[in-house]
């Protein structure tokens, strides 16, 4: 499943709903706190530099056994592709050496991946079944213990 986001960095709301799509990402797919930050804080990244040369950004993030990946497009005022220019910021590919099990270019597009054992794509699969037999009345939970019996 890839979900994407389309931002004009030079908008005043364009930051609010960075941080909404992050925090949706992060519910959807329960990342820890670590996971989250990282992705927050490179995002954050781009979104400034993207903000310093009036660009666009569409964002797309992914799922996969290796992890979450997010690829970035970045356009100019004239719709020209620009995301190469984010080679030359060091401090970005700083981050993204520093945080990422994966990075680069691609097709002149940004992309970088997190390790898949930072993200728990199969507990929180794992959790979505049992809510659904919880609520199905397949299951019971003991309060205060980590245990879960199913029927």
């Amino acid at each position: 499943m890839k979900l994407t986001l389309n931002l004009n960095c030079t908008q005043s709301d364009s930051y609010r709903k960075l941080e909404e799509w992050i925090e949706n990402i992060a519910d959807k797919y329960n990342l820890s706190s670590t996971y989250h930050s990282s992705v927050l804080i490179l995002l954050d990244e781009i979104f400034r530099l993207g903000q310093e040369r009036h660009q666009s950004l569409i964002i797309h993030a992914s799922t996969g056994e290796e992890g979450m990946s997010f690829e970035v497009v970045a356009t100019d005022e004239t719709n020209v592709e620009t995301t190469a220019q984010f080679r030359d910021d060091e401090y970005l590919m700083q981050l993204l050496s520093d945080l990422c099990s994966r990075h680069g270019f691609q097709d002149n597009n940004l992309f970088f991946g997190l390790a898949s054992e930072a993200f728990p794509i199969n507990k929180s699969l794992q959790r979505q079944v049992q809510l659904k037999n919880y609520f199905k009345g397949n299951i019971e939970i003991e309060v205060g213990h980590d245990t879960i019996s199913e029927h």
